[in-house]
């Protein structure tokens, strides 16, 4: 069943978004056969803003989304994404179709 990576982002220096962690995360989502479903600007309807900016990416388990994130590659550029912003992530099993 699909998991899915949902990031919410405040930004404080934007500067990271041009750094390796940009260049480097494509190619990680790939391995781990994550699919960037949206991402960007969001408009809030309801409850305390998250942030200006929202990640969904798709994975086909949760052990390939948990796989991802605790990916020593990833780690190594994580300190990117913090260093120029706030975040909250969160690793989310699916339903399955009907």
């Amino acid at each position: 069943m699909a998991a899915y990576l949902v990031a919410h982002l405040r930004m404080i220096d934007p500067a990271w978004t041009e750094s390796e962690y940009t260049a480097l995360l494509p190619s990680l989502m790939e391995k781990h056969d994550g699919v960037y479903i949206a991402g960007g600007a969001h408009e809030q309807v309801e409850g305390d803003p998250l942030g200006e900016w929202t990640s969904l990416v798709r994975f086909p388990s949760l052990e390939a989304a948990q796989a991802f994130w605790n990916d020593p590659e990833y780690q190594r550029v994580a300190p990117l994404r913090r260093s120029g912003s706030e975040s909250q992530v969160v690793l989310i099993d699916g339903v399955p179709a009907e």
